[in-house]
């Protein structure tokens, strides 16, 4: 019982952590917030999912890319399938937010199920830093992102055009641009 309110109050806090992430569609749909955007669950997506929710949460949280195994998948049950997902603490206790999974999973539960082989692990601070110096100003405490000097495993381009809105060096809001796709 305290092991699933204590996943309940992690849902939770991820929840109000997503409250400052958009993504603006670039269609009639125009802006919408994060958790309808994670709504749809596009396939293949996850290091979009991954790449924008890490912006949401703390400097010492992590966005993770790697390759796991899928179990009962004929072609992935072995490994190799390219993923994108986020670690992060609350309370003391690590857990992983993937676009796959319905729930934030407790970390341990999330590497026993998919056995990830990682090859990417930077923390939300490395991540700012990698654009910092790539901002332009749009006005007073709004900057778009021009690119990012991280270039592994599927994460430039998930940040260019995406406007920040910072409030002494904190970030208030951030709104990910997505490309329409053909």
């Amino acid at each position: 019982m305290i092991k699933q309110l204590e996943l309940i109050m992690a849902n939770r806090y991820f929840d109000r952590r997503m409250r400052a992430i958009f993504v603006d569609r670039c269609n009639a749909k125009g802006i919408e917030t994060f958790k309808k955007y994670l709504a749809y669950r596009y396939q293949d997506n996850c290091y979009y999912y991954s790449g924008y929710a890490i912006i949401g949460l703390n400097n010492d949280d992590y966005l993770m890319r790697g390759d796991i195994c899928i179990s009962g998948d004929f072609i992935w049950g072995n490994g190799g399938y390219s993923h994108g997902w986020v670690e992060f603490k609350y309370k003391g206790k690590e857990y992983v937010f993937d676009s796959m999974c319905r729930w934030i999973v407790p970390k341990n539960e999330w590497y026993e199920e998919f056995k990830p082989n990682v090859k990417f692990r930077h923390s939300k601070q490395e991540i700012i830093e990698s654009f910092k110096d790539k901002l332009q100003i749009l006005s007073k405490n709004c900057y778009k992102i021009r690119s990012s000097s991280i270039y592994d495993y599927y994460t430039v381009n998930v940040y260019e055009r995406g406007k920040l809105f910072m409030h002494r060096e904190k970030i208030k809001k951030f709104i990910a641009y997505d490309e329409p796709s053909d």
